[in-house]
This record gives C-alpha cells, sequence and structure tokens, in this order.
C-alpha cells in the first residue's frame, strides 16, 4: 500500500466523514431551501443531533443490521438520517418516493423496514400504503404537519429533544481541535513573494 496517496490504511466509511465534520468543519453550514425560505445550522450542530438521532433510535430498538427506512426530500433532516443511521451500525434504506403503491409495499417488505422516516410533506402518499408495510414498528414523521392516519407515529424533533445534550467536556474538546485546525490552515495557505531573478522580472507566489 502506498502511504500518503490516494490509499488509507482504514476503510473510508461514514464515521470517518461524521468525526471530520464534528471536529475539523464545525462551523461549517448545512443550508435546506423549504417553502417558507432557508433553514442553516452549523456541522457541529447536525452533528449533535445526528447524535441524538441514534440514541433515539436505539431506544426504540434499532440495533445491529435493522434497517431503518426514509421516505422524503432532500433536507438536513435526511441528512442526518443519511449519516445516523449506517454509522450506528444499521441499514439505510431509502425509499424512493416516485415509486408506485406496490412497489413501495414490495420493497419496504422485502427489506423488513422497523422504522420509516417520513417528511411531513409526504404522509398523504405513505399513508395510503402503510397498512400493506409487515414490519414497520413507528412511523417517525419529520416536521409540524399532520400524521394523518399513521400506526404508531412519533414526532422526529420530540424523540431528538427527548436525547441528553453532549458534555460541555465533549464541546470544549471540538472547539479546541477546531481552533487548532484553524490556526494550521492560515500558516500553510499564506503566501510569500520570492524576489525576481536576473534573467526573468516575472514574479513568482507559492503555498508555504
Amino acid at each position: 500500500m502506498l502511504e500518503g496517496l490516494v490509499q488509507h490504511d482504514h476503510p473510508l466509511t461514514l464515521q470517518h466523514i461524521l468525526r471530520r465534520m464534528r471536529l475539523m468543519y464545525g462551523d461549517s453550514e448545512v443550508v435546506t431551501l423549504t417553502d417558507d425560505g432557508t433553514t442553516r445550522a452549523s456541522y457541529a450542530d447536525v452533528c449533535d443531533r445526528i447524535d441524538r438521532l441514534c440514541r433515539a433510535l436505539q431506544a426504540l430498538g434499532v440495533g445491529d443490521g435493522d434497517r431503518v427506512a426514509t421516505f422524503a426530500w432532500n433536507s438536513q433532516r435526511h441528512l442526518e438520517a443519511y449519516m445516523g443511521v449506517p454509522c450506528m451500525g444499521a441499514v439505510l434504506h431509502t425509499l424512493n418516493i416516485r415509486l408506485f403503491e406496490d412497489q413501495l409495499t414490495y420493497i419496504a417488505n422485502h427489506a423488513k423496514d422497523k422504522i420509516v422516516l417520513v417528511d411531513d410533506s409526504l404522509v398523504p402518499v405513505l399513508e395510503k400504503v402503510a397498512p400493506t408495510f409487515e414490519t414497520v414498528e413507528h412511523y417517525v414523521v419529520m416536521g409540524g404537519g399532520d400524521a394523518g392516519s399513521l400506526p404508531n407515529a412519533l414526532r422526529y424533533e420530540e424523540l431528538l429533544a427527548e436525547q441528553p445534550e453532549p458534555g460541555s467536556a465533549t464541546r470544549a474538546a471540538r472547539r479546541a481541535i477546531r481552533r487548532a485546525s484553524s490556526i494550521r490552515t492560515a500558516r500553510t495557505c499564506c503566501t510569500r513573494s520570492r524576489p525576481a531573478s536576473p534573467t526573468r522580472s516575472r514574479s513568482r507566489t507559492r503555498t508555504g
């Protein structure tokens, strides 16, 4: 294996991506376009919510290898599920919102989905086929809209709110790592001019 190039001595899994989001790029933002405008959340806040989501799913009985489905648009909450579910050892199963009802039924039952996360705007679509889902134990509605006739419906934000916040020591450690990373970046990204050579009047800059 060639060290320092494309290859790594560990699998490039989502846990490593999540850790870098949390520790090195915590001030970057996830921006979601909604009907009411845009919502913004820092990577650090999103990662904290991912932790809460994992604990909430564990409290609902989700374990290694269990399938957690999503029936949702592209959004911050969908990203949280996309990162959190695999990182806790479960399997993320994205149900295509454009499939026909009989196709959704077959796919969900074949996968043996245990939990379905659904956007509130898509509840009217999903509630038509929910009675045909044989293994789903809970439907978690993302957003404040009506849960319709979905059985055992729960609220995404309520589930997250029930989970404890990360400790102050953890937050302080994350801030220290981000601060150190910012200092390193500032040092490596600065440029300096070299004196012009006798035969060339053009000056060059390079990254230090």
